[in-house]
């Protein structure tokens, strides 16, 4: 019996998409938008699936499947046809798939044309897939596969600001001249430089406390003064992991851009210190110098977290050589 067509519909405009079991590339911008979240957050969509009764694309059973530093599907089914020992049934099939083998754009092709094989026995409605990461499946390739189900690929354009390295000139006559090294575009905002700010801002907190117990006599500052140490510590692997990839650096540029949020935390927690030790921890001490403590402190917290740029090197060989061993 041949499987029924799937029918996507917009609910605030007269428009329909027909889908048959084969691969699809998506370059609408708004039906990307209705299907690229997972149906949990997808309540707001304007989108329903008219060959399920219009039921909603959010009123599915769905699952996720992650392909690392590749991207993601997203395979939806119907509530009726996805009991719990087929969907454990399914994710021990997926689980399967993962292995610790050095990965590239063609082992990452294979593991998508593995991943359909498996999806084309469970039949869902349809599955999307983004491929947002940094190994790219070849799609054309994807495609000659045989399909028990829609596979909708999600073109998404990339919106990052990014800053690259200036390009320099080359002299074409230059026999003896080595090639330059070209390195990868970081964005401006991520995640992980807010860890790096954070560990600075904790060690600096750390100093500056420890201080204000040593002057004033306190056998804590022993403790706060081991803290700000282990807060040094994990900031020179947060720079470490932001600068690098699997042992390689991403831009030297990179690690002066980090200056910026490094100086940032060394600020917030130098002053979120000098509140708690004037607030809360107090000292009864007349005439405490605080200017002179907040002096003392930023010079001591400052060069040690600024220091990561530099130790996040030695700690890079150590995961370098981790890593080549792995391989």
């Amino acid at each position: 019996m041949k499987k029924k067509t799937l029918v996507l519909r917009y609910t605030d405009v007269e428009r329909e998409f027909l889908f048959e079991d084969k691969l699809f590339v998506i370059e609408d911008k708004k039906l990307i938008e209705n299907i690229e979240k997972p149906s949990i957050k997808n309540s707001e969509a304007k989108l329903v699936i008219k060959s399920l009764n219009n039921a909603h694309v959010s009123d599915v059973i769905q699952v996720k499947i992650n392909m690392n530093e590749t991207g993601y599907f997203l395979v939806s089914f119907a509530k009726d046809s996805l009991g719990e020992e087929k969907r454990k049934a399914l994710l021990e099939e997926i689980g399967k798939l993962k292995s610790n083998a050095v990965q590239s754009n063609s082992t990452q092709l294979k593991k998508a044309k593995r991943v359909v094989s498996i999806l084309n026995k469970y039949k869902p409605i349809y599955a999307t897939f983004i491929n947002d990461g940094e190994y790219k499946v070849n799609i054309s390739k994807l495609s000659l596969e045989e399909f028990a189900f829609p596979l909708l690929v999600l073109k998404k354009p990339e919106k990052k600001f990014v800053v690259r390295p200036k390009a320099q000139k080359q002299k074409s006559n230059s026999k003896n001249s080595k090639p330059k090294k070209v390195y990868s575009a970081f964005p401006l905002f991520s995640a992980d430089y807010l860890f790096v700010m954070l560990f600075a801002l904790l060690c600096a907190f750390g100093t500056i406390t420890a201080i204000f117990e040593f002057k004033n006599s306190e056998n804590i500052w022993i403790f706060l003064g081991i803290l700000a140490l282990a807060f040094a510590i994990v900031l020179i692997i947060a720079v470490q992991s932001t600068c690098y990839k699997k042992g390689k650096l991403i831009n030297p540029f990179l690690r002066y851009y980090l200056i910026i949020f490094i100086l940032i935390g060394v600020a917030g927690g130098i002053v979120g210190g000098f509140y708690v030790s004037q607030l809360v921890l107090k000292t009864e001490i007349a005439d405490f110098d605080y200017k002179n403590l907040i002096i003392l402190s930023s010079a001591i917290s400052a060069p040690v977290c600024l220091s990561a740029l530099s130790t996040s090197r030695l700690a890079n060989l150590i995961v370098k050589k981790k890593y080549e061993k792995k391989n």
